[in-house]
């Protein structure tokens, strides 16, 4: 009985950690996102800027269900597998092919939707990163499988401020969102490359995966069992884009400027409860037993909070607004 409570033990606790350095990592992956998009906004016209944003939407439209909710069913059946390294194969193969017919996708609905040709050629070069979000991801689930979620964690983080270090080379020297795209799709290629050293696919070369068979059959058979996967995994994110592309239709190109600029700051402030909830709650728990209710605890959390509200606003209003 004390072996298995010792075995149990050691399983949650290799879980919380699991997810504590996956949540830790979004955590600090969407703040350097929303910091590069802070300094992108500051730099670039309303105009320029919104092309970007709208192309950036196209893309991550496309890739929420680019990878076809596969990962959920390769971290189930990943540890009934006894050759894991041909079960992977198979993965990182079907997710690379994904990856490039969702490509096409993404061409095909840029040129349907929009008209404007800087937005069609910021949406072929940006759209090639569903090719590697695809391949980073089943990788990511291949981490979560043998519970590497660390490493996860410090390609995220490190991919998030690589991205802010190129937004940060505006404030060196000038260059065009097509740069701009052109050198987002550089920092994806070295997560890429971080993912394989570090995780744990350095057994798998591209050799191998290249010389695995795909049958389409299969494909297919998989795709109908698990079509479940698809829609859970990515509704909500196609709910949201699509609202953004509807948003790009109907709003002039300030407008929808504006508009991005607001959700983006929405975006960081939502890490602040996430951070407050995950330290906070536990010390709140301990006053409670103790009946220990400080005066004025409310206080110190509440009032930083609103400055820091008002320090990321004033970061954007006066960003783009002034050169339109």
């Amino acid at each position: 009985m004390g072996l298995l409570k010792d075995r149990l033990s050691s399983t949650q606790s290799s879980l919380v950690k699991n997810s504590s350095w996956g949540l830790l990592s979004n955590i600090l992956q969407t703040l350097f996102v929303s910091l590069f998009f802070i300094v992108v906004a500051r730099k670039y016209s309303a105009v320029e800027f919104a092309e970007f944003l709208i192309s950036t939407t196209v893309y991550q439209l496309v890739a929420a269900f680019s990878s076809m909710g596969l990962g959920q069913w390769f971290i189930r059946e990943y540890s009934k597998e006894d050759n894991k390294v041909i079960f992977t194969t198979k993965f990182l193969k079907t997710q690379i092919g994904l990856g490039l017919a969702f490509y096409l996708v993404n061409v095909a609905l840029a040129y349907m939707i929009y008209p404007d040709g800087q937005i069609r050629l910021l949406c072929i070069i940006l759209g090639t990163n569903i090719i590697f979000d695809n391949f980073i991801n089943a990788l990511k689930s291949l981490n979560i499988a043998e519970f590497r979620q660390k490493q996860t964690a410090n390609v995220l983080v490190i991919d998030g401020f690589l991205k802010l270090m190129v937004g940060c080379l505006l404030f060196i020297t000038p260059f065009s969102s097509v740069i701009l795209a052109t050198l987002m799709i550089v920092v994806r290629i070295l997560s890429l490359a971080l993912f394989i050293n570090l995780g744990s696919a350095r057994s798998i070369s591209a050799k191998m995966i290249w010389r695995q068979s795909i049958f389409f059959a299969d494909f297919k058979k998989l795709i109908l069992k698990n079509w479940q996967f698809i829609i859970i995994g990515s509704i909500s994110i196609i709910y949201w884009r699509i609202s953004n592309i509807i948003i790009s239709k109907t709003l002039s190109i300030t407008n929808v400027a504006d508009y991005e600029i607001a959700f983006r700051i929405f975006s960081i402030l939502q890490i602040l409860p996430v951070i407050a909830s995950a330290t906070i709650f536990p010390q709140f728990i301990k006053y409670v037993n103790e009946k220990n209710f400080v005066s004025g605890t409310l206080e110190k959390i509440v009032i930083p909070k609103a400055y820091v509200d008002e320090i990321f606003i004033s970061l954007y209003r006066k960003g783009f607004s002034e050169t339109t």
